[in-house]
């Protein structure tokens, strides 16, 4: 008899729960900083505090033109709003929710607004730290983490509250998943990590498409030879990881597409595709401005000394550097844009990966020809020599990011402004000032304060705020946007540094002179025989002025002009059909409309100005298909929005009527005709009774001459039980 067979007892099988990931992430972060010695661990910790102590010293600096558009427009909005409402790419939406978290918990700060992209870049750091070594070999994980810490592009953008620091997070995430999975394949938590990272770029801005399929032509072109099944092994991983990814992005952008529409994420106008020799032509300068971007603020000596240790760098990924560039530049031309420069921000990780592999080249390459006492580690104090160097000069920059954008005064502005405004007043301002006075002015957004630089609605006074660095106060008020407007010395002027306050009357309360600049224009533009494109900015100029000034049959013959001179020319349709709707001439507004779309079949303003004739004559549900129509192409339209609802208001279906208002409102928060909308459709309902007093009242405040007629009319029989006596807004 054999001997008997020792049983086998099966292995328990380890429980992972539903974050294994994270955990795993920190274990292998912890294990590859533990292995470090204690010289090792004091530089690491020394690059990490300059790395924190050059974005502390910048995080509240004068809030930026950008920051202050994304807080103002969308960060201030509910969650439930933001998460949906996409008319411009600059809500980027996994970062505006986290500003509104930290908003919500701190106030909003300048320091606040940009804590989330604060800890991004502080927490690249150390991922960088443990890419360097893992990616391109012990030793320089030491020089990517000097080279981050004093990297002025990383720098901004961890004190500038936009998304580009996240993508950069994201982009070393997926990049540390990537190593992994080219070496040995990858585990499930590798790709885990992959796809998550991956979505969550996406997520905050799409530009994180670069770095993926950048990553993704990697790992499929420079296969592990010890990988079983090689190449087809991880082509069906990347598919599987792939879809995840275009499931895991759909996902979380569901309710942008109901809400904006997809044609809002992928067929905005910054997105539109150019002529392609246009942006073939533009690429050389592209490519150089990507470069300048890359190793700005550092002097010329650390440049060449960093532009050469990039290029050594090379030598230890070349095909993770060729997937780079070809996926990037195949990307540019399928979409035929040429991006922003910050659009490519992640490339920074990779850049100053490769550059922190030469460096520890050139720096092993010294500390075998320099004698130092054993137990002396010269790279590590190279590494720490060049981040102190970075950090002086990084130090010494005014404020960091973007100088166009930076507006050193702007506190001292709006505290200049602040007693001079009131609800006869004004102010109007160019970008990047807009934004950034309309931020301090409101006391850090805690109130309204709109400042249009179209200069819709002219007060009895405007503060009229001109930065000389885009010019004189003359050659500004020369601008297509403000030269209609009655500036004449003298006038009350105030500077303030850089900044001309001019204090100005109306439009409307000045009048035009007979040999006014816009009378000049008329007449001039009446003797045209073909337009320019400065002619159609100064045409829009001086139509809003005119506007104001009732001067219709004015407006008119400037319209049929541009259509003398063009037949073709949509924007005169369109303005001309606008003006014969405001004028009740609504046959020959049709006529307009109708030559709008057969010119343009999917004209916005075509289809909802056929839509607001369809809602005038009754046909209510004509009416309501070309409102729809309009907001296909436009979901952030507010004129169709705001006609859609009265139109669901004449066809008593309340509910529908108020979803409508209510993203009408979302855009235009003050609109009194929106206002009184929704009140009325609340008062169809007795439950929301008070909701509908809550509109009265408000359309009350917003317009003071309407007071009496609101009371009478609508408030009165509410509180009565009674239907109002007036049933359009």
């Amino acid at each position: 008899m054999g001997k008997k067979a020792k049983r086998r007892i099966p292995a328990v099988k380890k429980r992972t729960h539903p974050f294994q990931f994270v955990s795993d992430f920190i274990g292998s972060s912890r294990i590859a900083f533990g292995r470090l010695s204690l010289k090792g661990i004091a530089v690491a910790a020394v690059l990490i505090l300059i790395g924190i102590l050059i974005r502390l010293e910048f995080i509240n600096q004068t809030i930026k033109y950008d920051e202050a558009f994304t807080f103002i427009r969308f960060a201030r909005l509910p969650f439930t709003k933001l998460i949906g409402y996409y008319p411009l790419p600059n809500n980027h939406i996994l970062h505006t929710i986290l500003v509104k978290a930290s908003i919500l918990a701190f106030d909003p700060w300048e320091w606040a607004i940009r804590l989330p992209v604060f800890l991004a870049g502080i927490l690249l750091l150390p991922v960088m730290f443990v890419l360097g070594n893992k990616a391109f070999g012990p030793g320089s994980g030491y020089w990517a983490l000097a080279l981050s810490a004093t990297s002025s592009g990383l720098a901004a953008y961890s004190v500038n509250a936009r998304g580009y620091m996240l993508v950069c997070l994201f982009t070393a995430v997926v990049f540390w998943a990537a190593v992994n999975i080219r070496g040995k394949g990858g585990s499930t938590k590798d790709w885990t990590l992959f796809v998550l990272g991956s979505v969550a770029g996406l997520f905050t801005v799409p530009v994180m498409l670069f770095s993926v399929a950048a990553l993704s032509a990697w790992l499929l072109w420079d296969v592990n030879p010890a990988l079983k099944g090689g190449r087809k092994t991880v082509l069906l991983r990347l598919a599987a990881a792939g879809g995840c990814i275009l499931a895991g992005t759909a996902l979380c952008y569901t309710p942008l597409m109901l809400d904006s529409g997809l044609k809002a994420l992928i067929a905005n106008k910054y997105v539109t595709p150019q002529p392609m020799p246009q942006v073939l032509s533009q690429l050389p300068e592209f490519a150089k401005s990507v470069i300048e971007y890359f190793v700005e603020v550092l002097p010329l000596p650390m440049q060449i000394l960093l532009g050469v240790a990039f290029i050594l760098g090379l030598r230890r990924a070349p095909l993770l550097a060729l997937s780079l560039v070809l996926t990037t530049l195949l990307l540019i031309i399928y979409q035929r844009v040429i991006p922003p420069v910050r659009a490519l921000s992640s490339g920074l990780v990779f850049f100053l990966l490769f550059s922190a592999s030469g460096m520890q080249s050139i720096g092993g390459w010294i500390t075998q020809r320099v004698k130092l006492p054993r137990g002396i580690p010269l790279d590590l104090i190279l590494a720490v020599a060049w981040a102190v160097t970075g950090s002086i000069f990084l130090l010494k920059q005014p404020s960091l990011g973007r100088q166009d954008e930076h507006y050193p005064e702007a506190r001292e502005v709006a505290a200049y402004m602040d007693p001079l405004m009131n609800d006869k007043s004004d102010v109007v301002a160019m970008p990047p000032e807009c934004e950034i006075i309309a931020y301090y002015l409101s006391d850090r957004a805690q109130k309204d304060v709109n400042i249009d630089s179209d200069i819709n609605n002219p007060k009895e006074k405007m503060l009229f705020v001109a930065n000389l660095r885009h010019g004189s106060v003359d050659s500004i008020m020369q601008s297509h946007l403000f030269r209609f407007l009655p500036y004449n010395y003298p006038q009350q002027l105030t500077l303030i540094d850089s900044t001309a306050i001019c204090i100005l009357e109306s439009i409307q309360a000045t009048g035009l002179k007979p040999n006014s600049m816009l009378e000049k224009f008329i007449s001039d533009f009446k003797l045209k025989k073909q337009l320019s494109q400065n002619d159609m900015l100064d045409i829009k100029a001086g139509l809003n002025c005119l506007h104001h000034l009732n001067r219709e049959k004015t407006i008119d013959s400037l319209l049929t002009r541009m259509l003398e001179i063009d037949p073709d020319n949509q924007f005169a349709l369109e303005k001309l059909g606008d003006l014969k709707l405001q004028t009740d001439q609504h046959d020959q507004a049709e006529q307009y409309y109708r030559r709008l779309l057969r010119l343009s079949p999917q004209n916005g303003a075509g289809l909802c100005g056929i839509g607001v004739l369809e809602g005038i004559r009754g046909n209510l549900e004509s009416a309501r298909r070309y409102l729809l129509a309009a907001l296909s192409q436009d979901s952030t339209d507010f004129n169709s929005l705001y006609n859609i609802g009265l139109v669901c208001l004449k066809a008593n279906d309340n509910r529908e009527a108020i979803a409508w208002f209510n993203k009408a409102a979302a855009l235009r928060p003050n609109d009194h005709s929106t206002i009184l909308g929704l009140g009325m459709a609340y008062s169809a309902s007795p439950e929301q009774r008070d909701k509908a007093l809550e509109m009265y009242r408000k359309a009350q405040e917003l317009n003071p001459d309407q007071r009496e007629f609101i009371q009478r009319r609508l408030v009165e029989p509410l509180l009565r039980g009674e239907a109002p006596t007036d049933t359009d807004p």
